[in-house]
């Protein structure tokens, strides 16, 4: 009994300090709501908040340490874990608002290089700052070969800017990172101290030369060939043939001596009709000229211009013959053939005919090759020995079940070849007829 009390005791005891440490959060949002308030700027203490903001990334250390303990103790676990996503929720967006007010207030410090000088002149009055478009730290999902311009841009605006401190910048990192790339510093705790651990942990994993020297050349081989001859799809060469170079010489990798071999690459890229003006440039060339890369550049340069031009010429020529073949294909098309009765000229087809569904089926088989009809589906567009559909359900031969004839001695009719075989002796049977007056004559030859 005495354990026992002694663990609900603890619980009291951890539920009060956690409760201070709401309340406390607490504070600090109505103090930060002054901010957002229509007082006068002069009267905001910009230089406390700061300080409150370093206070408050202590509190969640203090936090996580009492919720933890109470998420190892306690039954119910289910609500102190929605205490924990609550608190967590009201924390960071506080934060989140608190780091953005200081944010803007510094930048409003900022003069430009004019302004200061004209400051430095006269103070007879004052000039208003012009807002420079805000610069977005670019995403990093992991990718090799978008880690140097990323890890540029993060050092130039976040890990060298002395204005922040670990723990902004810490934020910063990890609202920049997703997929892998998050992982690596997914299990390092948000303090201000880690901030250059998690940096570490990032530059070791993705700032490796050799493996980036790797994946840019890699590139190089896996440009997507042209297969049309467009201006977009030229252009994707190019920038991505520059992108990879680019980064090779920030890496320090020399492609001074690289062109015979990257013409080569590239002009296997190119489609049929651009790699054969390709060819006819090189011959206009002096034949004692090395090829090299630029002259390649200067030939896609040129190429793209003259596409670009032609693509929008021929676009501005179809738009309204389009609009006009747009208005005409809304009408309904119909295909007649399909709906004049070949036996009655009826509109419906010849399986649904009145008259010819009146006739018996020898009448019927009579009159099909009269119709120029295939004797399996009716259609006038192919016969029986080419029609996709099944044949008669009753013998399973190549004949529609209106024209099946159960009587083994079923007339034959011109135009109609029945085959038959069978398995056991391996005998064709050929039927054919010949017409005479007033009756069918009918004839069979066995083939072995």
């Amino acid at each position: 009994m005495s354990e026992k009390s002694d663990i609900l005791k603890e619980i009291s005891d951890l539920t009060k300090k956690r409760s201070s440490y709401k309340g406390q959060v607490t504070t600090f949002i109505g103090y930060l709501s002054s901010f957002e308030s229509s007082s006068p700027p002069e009267q905001r203490d910009f230089g406390e908040l700061e300080l409150r903001v370093g206070r408050l990334d202590s509190l969640y250390a203090k936090f996580d340490d009492v919720q933890t303990r109470l998420e190892c103790i306690c039954d119910d676990v289910t609500h102190v874990l929605e205490e924990r996503e609550e608190f967590e929720k009201r924390y960071f967006k506080t934060l989140s608002q608190a780091q953005k007010i200081l944010s803007n207030y510094r930048k409003s410090l900022i003069l430009l290089p004019s302004e200061a000088e004209t400051c430095n002149v006269s103070n007879s009055g004052k000039i208003s700052p012009v807002k420079l478009p805000t610069i977005q730290i670019p995403k990093f999902n992991g990718l090799f070969n978008e880690w140097i311009g990323f890890r540029d841009t993060f050092m130039s605006l976040i890990h060298t800017n002395d204005d922040l401190d670990d723990i902004n910048k810490f934020h910063y990192l990890k609202s920049s990172l997703e997929g892998s790339a998050a992982l690596v510093v997914s299990s390092v705790e948000l303090s201000g101290k880690n901030y250059s651990v998690a940096w570490t942990l990032l530059c070791d994993r993705f700032d490796n030369k050799n493996l980036l020297i790797q994946h840019h050349v890699a590139a190089l081989f896996k440009i997507e060939p042209v297969t049309r001859e467009t201006a977009c799809n030229l252009k994707g060469i190019v920038d991505q043939l520059n992108k990879n170079l680019r980064a090779l010489d920030t890496l320090g990798e020399s492609t001074k001596h690289w062109d015979t071999l990257l013409v080569y690459l590239i002009t296997q890229k190119l489609d049929t009709k651009s790699f054969r003006e390709w060819e006819e440039y090189k011959g206009r060339l002096p034949t004692d000229t090395r090829i090299e890369l630029l002259h390649l550049l200067d030939f896609l340069r040129v190429r793209i211009t003259l596409l670009d031009s032609v693509e929008h010429n021929t676009n501005s020529k179809i738009k309204p013959s389009h609009k006009i073949m747009t208005l005409q294909t809304n009408k309904p098309i119909v295909n007649k053939n399909h709906l004049v009765c070949p036996k009655c000229k009826g509109e419906h087809k010849l399986n649904n005919c009145s008259d010819f569904l009146s006739l018996s089926n020898e009448a019927r088989c009579q009159l099909l090759p009269s119709l120029k009809v295939c004797f399996n589906c009716f259609s006038k567009t192919h016969f029986s020995n080419n029609c996709k559909k099944p044949g008669c359900t009753i013998c399973k031969r190549k004949h529609s079940v209106l024209i099946h004839i159960p009587d083994k001695t079923k007339p034959v009719v011109h135009g109609e070849r029945v085959d038959s075989a069978t398995s056991d002796n391996n005998v064709l049977t050929l039927t054919s007829s010949v017409s005479a007056a007033g009756g069918v004559a009918c004839a069979r030859a066995l083939c072995f």
